[in-house]
C-alpha cells in the first residue's frame, strides 16, 4: 500500500483537521484578541473593542470557509445577540444530524462490521442525548413561560375585576 499511502499523504499534506483549526482559532481569540471565555465550555467569548480589527480579520477568514461560522455581537444590541445565540445552538445540532444522515446514506447497501455498527449506535446515542437535553431545556423554559403568563393573566383579571376583557 506504499503508493496509496504516499498519494494520500501528498493529497492531504498542508491541511489541518477541524480540531486543529478550532484550537488555532481559540488561541487567536485568547492571545491576539484578548478574549475571555464567558461560559465553562467555551464557545462564547468577550472580546474588548480594542481588538476589533483583529476580530474582523478572523471574521473575514470565516467568510471564505463553508461549514464554519463565527458570530460577533455588539453587546448593546440584545436582539441581535438573542438571534445569534439561538442560531448557534440550533445550527450545530442540525449540522450534526445532517452529517449523520449523510453518513447513513453512504452506508446503504454496504456490509458493515460490528465495530462500525457499534460506533454509529454510540454516535447516535450521544447525539440523541444532546437533542434530548435541548428538548428538556426548551420545553421546560416554555412551560415556565406559559405558567408565568397564566399567573400574569390571573392577577390581571383579579386587578381589573372583569374577566371578559382579557382573551385567553
Amino acid at each position: 500500500y506504499k503508493q496509496e499511502i504516499e498519494s494520500r499523504y501528498e493529497q492531504f499534506k498542508g491541511t489541518i483537521s477541524t480540531e486543529q483549526f478550532r484550537d488555532r482559532v481559540l488561541t487567536f481569540v485568547k492571545n491576539t484578541c484578548h478574549g475571555i471565555s464567558l461560559n465553562d465550555t467555551g464557545g462564547v467569548y468577550f472580546v474588548p473593542i480594542s481588538a476589533d480589527a483583529d476580530l474582523q480579520k478572523l471574521k473575514k477568514l470565516f467568510g471564505f470557509m463553508t461549514g464554519c461560522a463565527i458570530e460577533c455581537w455588539p453587546i448593546v444590541d440584545q436582539d441581535a445577540i438573542k438571534q445569534s445565540m439561538w442560531k448557534s445552538v440550533t445550527a450545530d445540532v442540525q449540522a450534526k444530524i445532517a452529517n449523520f444522515n449523510k453518513e447513513l446514506d453512504e452506508m446503504q447497501g454496504k456490509k458493515l462490521s460490528a465495530q462500525v455498527v457499534q460506533r454509529r449506535v454510540d454516535a447516535y446515542k450521544k447525539l440523541n442525548t444532546v437533542v434530548s437535553m435541548y428538548e428538556g431545556l426548551l420545553s421546560g423554559a416554555a412551560q415556565e413561560l406559559v405558567s408565568g403568563i397564566a399567573g400574569v393573566q390571573k392577577r390581571l383579571k383579579a386587578t381589573i375585576h372583569d374577566a371578559t376583557e382579557i382573551e385567553e
